[in-house]
């Protein structure tokens, strides 16, 4: 379901990785265009004021046209167009959003900003990889784009038994040590045993579901088993730090990242969409090439007995 390419997983790669470039692009420009970039210069005060040196005053007004010239940018890299120019430049753009946005928020939905831009470095860095994109078939000797459809296809027959799988693994390490940093931080700076403490937690809780406006019921349920909520706890500090290690001992990582998908499931139940980014960045690497001859198989013996009929 899940495949784990730094064990060199790769087959259907080239499929894959398509579908990863476009799922990157459309969180980027989602979350471009969600944010009130033009209030940054109007606010009053700072969370992180030391970032300020790279989004001094002056720069503020121009982060809206800043943000137009990102989705544009995206627009391209969701199509695969220009991965050796506009990519780079992109990622730079975002990563510059990303700092202003972190002055002003520094939890995870500014973070995950900078999760993209290591993304779209990872993209131009191995762009020779990425043959299911406009840049792709461009390289295909009498390829025409006024056909899309053969050119595509043409892309990927050429594609097929090739591996590619630079991008995907280095994103996925990337993933991987960014949840572990977040369960070292836990277990060092929480610390671990007051971290995970039901009143803690509950306070997390109780806080979440004033800021979203969630409904209180399945928080309150929660909070009535201190431990179960301890147990939660514990289950969260071992999925953080374990899945860095499981990918680097190159196991299946399927049980891992459906605990994980569980994890912010369950607290977008409790608490609101706080890690609605990671579920898509674990997306990331689902085997979308398999899903897809799925089902393809699943319509074509539909699709063959509807033609049969008169």
């Amino acid at each position: 379901m899940f495949l784990n390419y730094y064990a060199g997983d790769a087959e259907g790669s080239v499929v894959n990785l398509a579908v990863a470039r476009v799922l990157v692009a459309g969180l980027g420009i989602w979350k471009l265009l969600s944010y009130d970039w033009a209030s940054i210069p109007e606010w009053p005060v700072y969370a992180n004021d030391y970032y300020l040196l790279l989004v001094p005053q002056w720069i503020q007004p121009y982060l809206v046209y800043e943000k137009y010239l990102a989705v544009v940018g995206l627009a391209l890299f969701a199509l695969g167009a220009g991965h050796r120019y506009a990519t780079p430049v992109t990622a730079i753009l975002l990563a510059h959003l990303g700092v202003a946005r972190y002055t002003l928020d520094p939890s995870g939905a500014s973070q995950a900003l900078f999760t993209i831009v290591y993304l779209l470095v990872f993209f131009a860095l191995y762009r020779e990889e990425d043959r299911l994109s406009v840049d792709g078939v461009r390289r295909i000797e009498g390829a025409s784009l006024r056909d899309p459809v053969s050119a595509l296809r043409a892309a990927r027959e050429r594609a097929a038994g090739r591996a590619a799988n630079s991008t995907l693994k280095w994103g996925l390490l990337a993933v991987a040590v960014l949840y572990f940093g977040s369960g070292v931080t836990k277990i060092v700076f929480g610390p671990a045993w007051a971290w995970a403490t039901p009143r803690n937690l509950g306070q997390y809780v109780l806080w979440a579901q004033t800021y979203f406006g969630v409904s209180p019921d399945a928080g309150a349920l929660l909070l009535r088993y201190p431990l179960l909520v301890q147990l939660a706890a514990a289950g969260v500090l071992l999925l953080e730090t374990g899945f860095l290690l499981w990918i680097l001992a190159k196991r299946d990582p399927t049980p891992f990242v459906l605990c994980l998908l569980g994890m912010h499931v369950g607290i977008a139940v409790v608490m609101g969409p706080f890690f609605f980014d990671q579920i898509l960045f674990l997306l990331l690497f689902a085997d979308w090439a398999r899903l897809s001859g799925w089902i393809a198989g699943v319509r074509s013996p539909l699709g063959g007995r509807l033609q049969q009929q008169p």
